[in-house]
């Protein structure tokens, strides 16, 4: 206790020697008195700078007999717990740098030239460390608190950067990227504008209502296929097993006579199917991305099975002209969209779907790029020229102009799997006026860019024989 006594005193002792200094003028320890240089005729005001003009002027002489130098005091001459000159307030990295700043005198407080012998580095002008902010009052937590609780959207550093986005599109190399990673997009909302046109779509509307930003439930990225190991064929670890001279069983016998003339009728009928399906038939190829139409007519579907079961159907056409007709109709909502506002024509404009005359390009597919490209020889067609063939469609489609309309592989399993791409058989009537219009009209489309609006392409059917078909060929000829 009597250690603690001392210390105190001591320490009170400290503080009342502080505050009579501060009180007197006396940081930095300079005096009020002039004080005149023994060695000629300047007069100084403190002995501290008496000390440093005889060094300066008078170096023949000791210092030590001279005035008295300035002591150090970490409380006098530190700032804010630091190593700091509190009276020039230069920086320094150690304590001992402080102590001899200040009793060498260089501080420029003390008559010294600290600055001009060593002139202020980075570090040491680098921006003072911030104030500790105060608590929070009650009302101030109580706002924090519900702007925490609001959604993402409406919280305040989620909107303050807004401005800074558009900031991006002034760098050429990132515009010029922008068209090759996205090449159209769709803002939503997409206004109806062909109601009236196909009753039996205007029931179904609502299931493609705000679907091109949706996608398959099933629908996952190529990085996220799970690593499967691909099955080993059995006759590769059967090989080598064999017995010798025994009988390969990859040999087939060779067919009878009955056999081959079996499969040359068939492979008769198939050429001249094909003859037909040329005259009749679409191959259309629905890309499943953000802006396809996929997921929409796969709702409809569901939707007309519901109304079909429960015995509510209004719809008079067959499902494969209602999901044709649907289509058409998120097709023309989508063009009218982006042609209604100069933003979504320079978009179009700048992936070279629209030629500067407001005219479609056509797309063909490159087999070396493995992908669509613009076909600059084909011949575009006008944008009014182009909705006369949509809205003919829209209003023509309906009861059985339509005879086949599916897609390679079921819908809802579509929807479970990881395929990026649909193939659908669309087949028209050979009866009729409009069956006849229909199908030159869908002919005029094949290869309009404005189809990749809803990620479809189609093509006419060919003579070429299909893999089932090569497989009767050889079995027929022996090739």
């Amino acid at each position: 206790m009597d250690h603690i006594c001392a210390m105190e005193q001591q320490l009170i002792q400290l503080l009342t020697q502080r505050d009579v200094s501060q009180a007197n003028g006396a940081l930095g320890g300079p005096e009020s008195e002039e004080v005149q240089c023994p060695y000629c005729t300047s007069v100084l005001t403190s002995q501290h700078a008496l000390r440093i003009h005889c060094g300066l002027h008078h170096p023949e002489h000791k210092l030590d007999s001279i005035g008295r130098g300035q002591s150090f005091d970490p409380l006098q001459h530190s700032a804010g717990g630091l190593p700091h000159c509190r009276l020039c307030g230069r920086k320094f990295a150690k304590w001992q740098n402080l102590k001899h700043h200040i009793e060498s005198g260089a501080c420029s407080h003390l008559g010294g030239a600290s600055f001009v012998q060593h002139p202020t580095t980075e570090v040491e002008l680098c921006p003072e460390a911030a104030e500790q902010v105060k608590p929070p009052t009650l009302a101030e937590a109580a706002t924090a608190t519900a702007a925490q609780n609001a959604p993402l959207v409406q919280r305040p550093f989620f909107l303050q950067p807004w401005p800074q986005w558009d900031s991006l599109l002034k760098h050429t190399a990132l515009r010029k990227d922008l068209p090759r990673l996205r090449t159209i997009a769709l803002p939503m909302p997409i206004m109806d504008t062909s109601s009236g046109m196909n009753p039996d779509a205007d029931i179904f509307r609502f299931c493609l209502v705000g679907q091109e930003s949706q996608s398959s439930p099933g629908q996952k990225s190529k990085d996220d296929k799970p690593n499967k190991r691909q099955r080993q064929d059995p006759s590769e670890t059967r090989r080598g097993q064999r017995r010798p001279f025994a009988p390969s069983s990859h040999q087939k016998p060779p067919p009878d006579d009955a056999v081959r003339t079996l499969a040359r009728m068939v492979l008769r009928q198939e050429d001249m199917l094909a003859e037909l399906r040329m005259d009749k038939l679409f191959i259309c190829f629905l890309r499943e991305d953000e802006i396809s139409v996929l997921p929409g007519l796969y709702q409809v579907s569901k939707e007309y099975h519901k109304q079909q079961e429960e015995g509510t159907l209004q719809a008079q056409s067959p499902l494969r002209t209602l999901l044709l007709a649907c289509m058409m109709k998120q097709l023309r909502d989508r063009i009218n969209h982006m042609m209604g506002a100069q933003e979504g024509i320079a978009k179009l404009q700048t992936a070279g779907w629209l030629t500067p005359d407001k005219a479609w390009a056509r797309h063909k597919w490159c087999g070396g790029a493995k992908r669509l490209i613009i076909d600059q020889e084909a011949e575009v067609m006008n944008h009014d020229t182009f909705l006369e063939s949509i809205d003919f469609l829209l209003t023509h489609l309906q009861g059985d102009v339509i005879q086949k309309f599916s897609s390679a592989q079921n819908l809802a399993k579509m929807e479970e799997s990881q395929t990026h791409t649909a193939t659908f058989f669309l087949s028209v009537s050979l009866r009729g006026r409009v069956a006849v219009d229909v199908y030159n009209h869908f002919t005029k489309l094949m290869g309009i860019t404005a189809l990749q609006l809803i990620g479809l392409s189609m093509k006419r059917a060919t003579l070429k024989r299909s893999q089932m078909a090569q497989m009767v060929a050889a079995l027929a000829y022996g090739r």
